[in-house]
């Protein structure tokens, strides 16, 4: 058929001589040809696929036709363009017999190229199937790569071209492909095995009546690339099966058999292994693992696409690091020392893996981690410290302690303790802010300041600047976490339980004394830049803030029942009267037993200064209302006189038990109002038993009373409020007021 083509075409050109070529005629001739060599290949392509085979002898002559075709065509065209070019020089005429030829030309060339790739197609079609029983499949998964490429070179749309031909070409491709792919697929599910904590390898395969290698499945995999999506799958199974093992359970170790078949890897228990994750056992499993994937696989890129995925994906470095390597990492400077071997059985072991191209150079993340390990020591400690912190905190421990009471700090006052701020009461101590006087702790309280102390002393015994940071700052958390933690957990409690609310104060104040000297105890250990700023002395005012707020508040507390209490007395008035006395001596008795409570349990805990302060500035609030209450009295009756001096009595009396130190009543000194209330409490006497203090025995002892009352009421009218109180014996009263007279001139 193209001799005939060339013969015509030489015809036409003879006809024409040294004139134009007859391009119309040309065309036509060509254009002819064309469709019959394009009918003849529909016919063989588009054929079902049971006569493939039938049709394959068929292709060699196609094949050969379509290249003869086109070369005799690019031959023509070459003649013809150099036809019509001198033609053009002639007549301008045939500038449009130029374009339309070259149009024709193009569209020829299109159908050229797809009978080329329909015929290339078909081939590889017919030959497919031979090469899967044959089980070449490196030769069927060229083959598919081969018809892929084929198919993405047929143009998209042509109206020359029948798309049901395409339709039926892609359609019989995408059968051998998956055919090709379910096969693979299953021969490398019966190559690799997992069972519990083990993992079988078959190297050969029996694939029909032949053995192939499993080197020639992986290699076709990844010529068609589909190997990484079952590598993916491969590896995950391969760290829950294996590698959740060896890093989860101590006494995991590796064990690996071959033979020429198959090839097995197993975890086994071995009880003589230490009850934790080592890092050289762990470091010897992980290699044999890698080491057994680099046998097996021969293909490198399989075993490089595990480490990617395992390694950095799936984060089976970072786990390694989180339970084995920080684990492994020792609490003490003498475990540390120890250590020290296994940086460099660390950098041996990543280096082993690089070898094996499991890991990348830019992956050597242990021996980074390893290199570090002094910030890591450090970094474990500080988390151990709060932790241990934490929990000491949240128990609900309440035993005390007794500290403090021992002498002055050698440190002097100039020193940043002071801070230049006086010492207010329930704030500092009365010998000084560097003496902490006798008082009782919780144990949480002196633990964590004994936590605080080991810290720091650590932090003093590193030689690494960053350390001494890192756990200077664990120290400064462990206090910033009792403040935080404390006050929110137990804020309720505090304000409810006074013996509580004082070991609460005593903690805070405990702790604040701490931080003055801590600084000046370790600073000079430590190295620049913390030998020039490490301090405590900042977190000083919050904790005597933090005391301060909650002992006010269970001040506020206990003064508001004082007074409750004291509404019940009904302002001291008609104590004539039998029921109106007996209310009032059970206000009173309700006042002093609660006085009675707070005293017992405060004079344990609370420092003595603060004790004293306390329980006399709630007597003198107790004494401020009824000293007010007395004064308000009018036109009493004798009887009522006698009731009130024994109840005044009896408050002075529970002062004077609850402030007594050291044998000596300090009322005077710590309750504001202790003076008037003792001279209130001799002016009832007085009024009460007139006959002894005026005519008998206790007229010594007149003339010292009515001295205290002048004192005690200066600014106001003593000589009044007597005769106020004792107006039912006038006699009696100007008797007193005339002795109050004689002895304030």
């Amino acid at each position: 058929m193209a001799s005939i083509l060339v013969m015509e075409s030489a015809e036409l050109a003879g006809e024409t001589g040294e004139s134009a070529v007859n391009v119309e005629a040309v065309l036509e001739r060509v254009n002819s040809r064309l469709d019959y060599v394009k009918t003849r290949v529909y016919e063989t392509v588009n054929c079902k696929l049971k006569e493939y085979v039938r049709a394959f002898k068929h292709t060699s002559e196609l094949r050969k036709e379509v290249e003869e075709l086109g070369s005799r065509v690019d031959s023509m065209r070459e003649r013809c363009n150099s036809g019509l070019q001198e033609g053009m020089a002639v007549a301008d005429q045939n500038k449009e017999n130029l374009d339309q030829f070259g149009q024709q030309l193009e569209h020829t060339d299109v159908v050229i190229s797809v009978l080329r790739l329909l015929v290339r197609l078909h081939e590889e079609l017919a030959g497919f199937d031979e090469k899967m029983e044959s089980c070449d499949f490196e030769a069927a998964a060229a083959s598919v790569c081969d018809m892929r490429e084929a198919l993405q070179q047929l143009p998209t749309s042509n109206k020359e071209c029948d798309a049901h031909i395409f339709s039926q070409v892609k359609e019989q491709y995408k059968r051998k492909r998956n055919t090709l792919k379910c096969k693979l697929e299953e021969l490398f599910k019966q190559a690799i095995v997992f069972g519990n904590c083990k993992l079988s390898v078959h190297k050969e395969l029996e694939a029909g009546c032949s053995t192939i290698a499993l080197s020639v499945v992986l290699e076709a995999l990844q010529a068609l690339g589909w190997l990484e999506e079952r590598v993916d799958t491969f590896t995950e199974k391969l760290r829950a099966t294996i590698f959740e093992p060896i890093l989860k359970r101590a006494r995991t170790r590796i064990k690996s058999t071959n033979s020429h078949e198959v090839w097995l890897l197993s975890c086994e228990e071995t009880p003589d292994t230490p009850a934790h994750i080592q890092p050289t056992h762990l470091f010897e499993n992980v290699l044999s693992v890698v080491t057994f994937l680099a046998d097996v696989f021969e293909v490198e890129e399989v075993v490089a696409h595990i480490g990617h995925v395992l390694w950095t994906g799936t984060g089976l470095c970072s786990t390694i690091i989180e339970e084995c390597m920080m684990r492994s990492i020792p609490d003490t400077p003498q475990g540390l020392v120890e250590f020290r071997p296994v940086v460099a059985k660390t950098e041996e072991f990543e280096h082993a893996l690089l070898a094996k191209e499991f890991i990348k150079a830019d992956q050597l993340i242990l021996t980074g981690f390893m290199a570090d390990l002094e910030r890591h020591y450090a970094e474990k400690k500080r988390r151990r410290f709060l932790t241990q912190a934490r929990s000491l905190i949240l128990m609900d421990d309440y035993n005390t302690v007794t500290v403090g009471g021992s002498k002055p700090s050698s440190v002097g006052q100039g020193s940043e303790g002071a801070g230049g701020e006086p010492c207010t009461p329930g704030e500092g101590t009365e010998e000084g802010d560097f003496n902490l006087p006798a008082c009782k702790v919780s144990t949480r309280a002196e633990q964590l300041a004994s936590m605080v102390r080991e810290a720091l002393a650590e932090a003093a015994a590193s030689t690494s600047a960053q350390n001494q940071a890192v756990l200077y700052g664990a120290a400064r958390d462990v206090l910033d976490l009792f403040r935080a933690i404390v006050a929110a957990r137990h804020a309720r409690t505090l304000e409810r339980v006074p013996q509580l609310c004082a070991i609460f104060h005593n903690d805070c104040m405990f702790l604040a004394h701490e931080c003055l000297l801590l600084g000046h105890q370790f600073k000079p250990k430590f190295q620049p830049p913390l030998s020039h700023t490490a301090t405590f002395v900042d977190m000083v005012p919050p904790f005597r803030q933090l005391a301060e707020r909650y002992f006010s508040v269970q001040m506020g507390q206990q003064q508001a029942e004082l007074m409750q209490c004291l509404d019940n007395a009904r302002g001291f008035a008609n104590l004539e009267d039998e029921q109106a006395y007996g209310a009032a001596s059970k206000a009173l008795a309700g006042v002093q037993h609660h006085l009675s409570h707070l005293g017992r349990i405060w004079r344990e805990v609370l420092p003595e200064g603060l004790y004293l302060r306390s329980m006399g500035a709630l007597v003198g609030h107790a004494a401020e209302r009824l000293l007010a209450d007395v004064k308000a009295l009018h036109n009493m009756h004798q009887t009522a006189v006698g009731n009130l001096a024994d109840l005044v009595g009896c408050l002075v009396t529970c002062a004077q038990e609850l402030l007594e130190l050291d044998g000596r009543t300090r009322t005077a000194d710590t309750v504001p109002c202790g003076r008037q209330l003792e001279a209130m409490a001799g002016l009832l006497e007085v009024a009460k038993a007139p006959a002894h203090y005026v005519h008998g025995a206790r007229r010594g002892q007149l003339a010292v009373i009515l001295t205290n009352v002048n004192q005690a009421f200066e600014d106001e009218d003593p000589q009044g409020m007597v005769q106020r109180l004792i107006d039912y014996d006038t006699e009696l009263a100007m008797t007193l007021v005339q002795k109050m007279n004689d002895l304030s001139a």
